[in-house]
């Protein structure tokens, strides 16, 4: 009977902590976004995970107002507030569940009734005047520019083809670009500064920046995937997207696809030059950052039997990479699972599954719009793991004009990404009303095994409720065991490697292996026998590898390390 009562204690115990662990409620993603009509105003977005009983949240305007909002039917939480004066305040907004505060979240917010915008134009006939026909910066080139309110630094934006800020009235500002694209200078103004005195009445300025090509000769073609749709039966969608990013240079190219084995090439929205068995090539016209993408919709069917969360990786290529200035951007494997139904909202990360501490991931978070109107503004909150480095973020692609930065909020680091006038068709455009924004970041050292590493991000469009993607997660593990999903055991030793890899599959169907690196790009593919295959790794440099298995059953991605 002891027995029995101590048992009843047990799980008492762990229910209780469960509760209390899924009962803590917080902020899971607030925005703070000022405007102007006949009044300076703020409006306030955010979200409540999970919504308790007795909740409420009040929003502190800074101006001395605040507003408090209890009996919480929904999530989503929003607010407005008008000001009696335009300013720059601190407002916080504040989550109290029975009356105590135990989430809150605040930014300082410039709320003004003028805005001042930087273009950029390629200055041809050197002329230093804008002329129809020469605007554009080009492609991912993000130039940076510091900006001095009254001689004292007060942001570096970063511009897509233009960036601004909300302005005083009356006051002297002075941008600086800090950086111009490769192959490029600065020649109007010569000495990279703007200098503009604000006058005393609203305002909407536009100044602008004009560019000289150092050479015509380089270009900086490159290739990416904006959305895959895998589906075990049915109408897969692979979405390819190029360009050339270089300012000054213009290229014609060639985009190869490799469609993955366990699929067959079915149509696609534009004729390829050709088709050879899973490889589909076309050929593209010249392109420069001036004059536009080229775009790809290609429908797949299965060419075998297809599990939910089979791994998928098809990869993408353009040429030529002579003369390339950027070769890395030239390939894109992408690699994900077969899902049952796709929400076009999402967030993805590479690699998945189990990681090392001091890894680097790439997040990902693709939208859509849906509706049947324009979307206008888009942006995405997304909250950081406390186990990733916020300084050792990189944007590595947007298919957008983006603005960037990370908010900090006590421990907690929020990365911004703002599409403002991005102007994303609606759902009767199917190819173009898509976009992305990919990252780099690198995870800490010195976390316990078996931490997990989640993620998740909020997407707003115009003023619609947000939009929360997926959940991706990663486990930090040491063991080199993998469990298949009829319990057979997967061994791969030793982890980490040095000039030999074992792979032991026991009784599995896996048939046949194929190493990646860490940007999931093939490295080499084997054979696997019935018990243990021996794989040469001498050859690999040091650093993360997967080793994907293949076989009837599906796929298994297992990570090792290679001295």
């Amino acid at each position: 009977m002891k027995k029995l009562y101590f048992l009843f204690a047990v799980l008492s115990c762990l229910f209780f902590f469960a509760h209390s662990a899924t009962a803590q409620s917080r902020l899971d993603s607030v925005g703070f976004y000022p405007g102007c009509g006949s009044v300076p105003y703020i409006s306030t977005t955010m979200i409540i995970n999970p919504l308790l009983p007795n909740t409420s949240v009040t929003c502190y305007y800074g101006d001395g107002n605040s507003s408090t909002q209890s009996a919480i039917a929904s999530p989503w939480v929003y607010f407005n507030h008008t000001y009696a004066t335009e300013g720059t305040y601190t407002v916080k907004a504040v989550l109290r569940v029975n009356g105590s505060a135990i989430d809150s979240f605040s930014d300082v917010v410039r709320v003004y009734c003028s805005y001042l915008s930087i273009y950029f134009y390629q200055d041809n006939n050197n002329n230093c005047v804008y002329e129809l026909g020469e605007l554009g910066s080009g492609g991912g080139y993000l130039p940076e520019i510091e900006v001095r309110e009254n001689g004292i630094v007060i942001d570096t934006i970063t511009g897509f083809g233009s960036a601004g800020i909300w302005a005083k009235k009356s006051t002297p500002y002075v941008f600086t670009l800090l950086n111009t694209p490769v192959g490029t200078s600065a020649t109007c103004p010569a000495n990279k500064q703007i200098s503009v005195t604000t006058p005393a009445i609203p305002f909407n300025q536009m100044h602008f920046y004009g560019l000289q090509c150092t050479t015509s000769t380089q270009h900086d073609v490159w290739v990416n995937f904006w959305n895959t749709i895998l589906r075990p039966v049915g109408t897969s969608y692979v979405f390819i997207y190029a360009g050339n990013s270089q300012l000054c240079g213009s290229k014609s190219s060639t985009v190869t696809l490799q469609i993955d084995p366990k699929y067959s090439y079915s149509t696609a929205s534009i004729t390829p030059a050709s088709i050879s068995g899973n490889t589909i090539t076309w050929n593209l016209p010249a392109m420069s950052s001036t004059s536009g993408h080229w775009g790809v919709s290609v429908s797949l069917i299965p060419a075998t039997t297809l599990y939910i969360g089979d791994t998928i990786c098809n990869t993408a290529n353009i040429s030529p990479t002579s003369g390339d200035v950027n070769i890395n951007n030239n390939t894109y494997n992408k690699c994900g699972p077969v899902v049952a139904s796709f929400d076009p909202n999402a967030k993805s990360v590479f690699p998945e599954g189990n990681f090392i501490p001091g890894d680097w991931f790439t997040y990902r978070i693709d939208f859509e719009n849906l509706g049947n109107d324009t979307a206008f503004n888009v942006h995405i909150l997304d909250t950081l793991s406390a186990h990733l480095d916020e300084k050792s973020i990189e944007i590595l692609f947007n298919t957008h004009p983006m603005n960037h930065r990370l908010i900090k909020n006590g421990a907690l680091n929020i990365l911004k990404f703002e599409f403002p006038n991005i102007m994303l068709p609606d759902s009767n455009s199917k190819l173009w009303n898509k976009g992305y924004v990919e990252f780099k970041i690198r995870t800490k050292i010195g976390m316990p095994v078996l931490t997990k590493i989640n993620n998740r991000a909020g997407i707003y469009f115009d003023i619609n409720p947000v939009i929360m993607t997926n959940s991706t997660e990663n486990i930090y593990v040491l063991n080199s065991v993998a469990e298949t999903t009829h319990g057979e055991k997967i061994h791969v030793y030793p982890n980490p490697a040095n000039d030999v890899l074992y792979v032991e599959t026991g009784n599995s169907s896996y048939k046949n292996a194929k190493i990646l690196n860490n940007l999931g790009q093939l490295i080499t593919q084997f054979s696997l026998s019935k018990n243990i295959s021996e794989v040469s790794t001498a050859q690999l440099a040091p650093g993360i590898y997967h080793l994907l298995l293949q076989g009837d059953e599906g796929s298994k991605a297992i990570k090792f390390q290679k001295n």
